[in-house]
This record gives structure tokens, C-alpha cells and sequence, in this order.
């Protein structure tokens, strides 16, 4: 090993270093998953403020749509926005030709929630985050 390397801890590293380590992993893992694009679908009010949404990549090669991150404003919850948003989601994946949509939440979040859009448990890690389990689901557009 050569020694006129050296590793550096940084906890405010800048944006472009990350950026290396994440195209890094990108290029890697292209030739065995091809290309991810953005998907986002947000929901707005009349004074186009976001209140929620829903957002993840899209691997075209795999028809796959992966959600990170789902989320409706506190006062808009529980009044049918959400299983609107994901009806938006679905289509739209629908729309970009994939087969399903995968999407990871916790114990604590909203399990339930998915399961009743028809949303699979396919896997779990017990006690990710201290008493939370960390909970994958599958939804089958086929």
C-alpha cells in the first residue's frame, strides 16, 4: 500500500467531495442496474407553497420506481392526501413503463399506511435504530 495517501475525517465536508463518492458508486453500479433518473411528485397549494410528496429514482433498465422519501404537512394528514399522492406515484410509474415500486419505512412510521395501497412486506432489520425496525415493502404494478 502505497503511503503518500492519507483518509480525512470531515464532518462539514462540501458538496462537489461528496459528489466524487457518489459518482463513484454510480459508475460502478451502472453496468449491473443501468441508469437511475429523479422522480418527484410534490403537492401544492394555490400560492404554490410544497406541503408534501413523494420522491425516489427511477431505474428505467429495471422498471423499477424506488421511493425515499414520502411526507404530507402535519394539518393535511389522515384527509385522504396521501393515498392521493401515492395514486399519483403509481400512475406515473405505471406511465414510465415499471413493474413495481419499492420504498423502505420504520416501525414507527407508516407501515399500515402502505399496506392498505396494497403495499407487501418483502423484509425487515430488527431494531435498526435503537427499539425501530426498519421495514422494506414491495407494491406489484402488474
Amino acid at each position: 500500500m502505497q503511503t503518500d495517501y492519507q483518509f480525512l475525517i470531515d464532518h462539514k465536508a462540501k458538496v462537489e467531495h461528496v459528489q466524487v463518492i457518489q459518482d463513484g458508486v454510480v459508475e460502478f453500479n451502472t453496468p449491473f442496474i443501468g441508469t437511475k433518473t429523479k422522480f418527484c411528485v410534490f403537492l401544492k397549494d394555490k400560492d404554490n407553497e410544497t406541503l408534501g410528496g413523494a420522491s425516489g429514482n427511477v431505474w428505467p433498465e429495471l422498471k423499477l420506481l424506488y421511493l425515499d422519501f414520502v411526507h404530507i404537512a402535519e394539518p393535511l394528514r389522515r384527509l385522504g392526501y396521501g393515498r392521493k399522492l401515492m395514486q399519483e406515484v403509481e400512475e406515473e410509474a405505471r406511465r414510465l413503463g415499471c413493474i413495481a415500486i419499492l420504498l423502505d419505512t420504520y416501525s414507527f412510521q407508516a407501515e399500515g399506511f402502505y399496506t392498505k395501497l396494497g403495499f407487501t412486506r418483502i423484509g425487515f432489520l430488527e431494531k435498526q435504530f435503537g427499539n425501530y425496525d426498519r421495514i422494506y415493502m414491495r407494491k406489484n404494478l402488474e
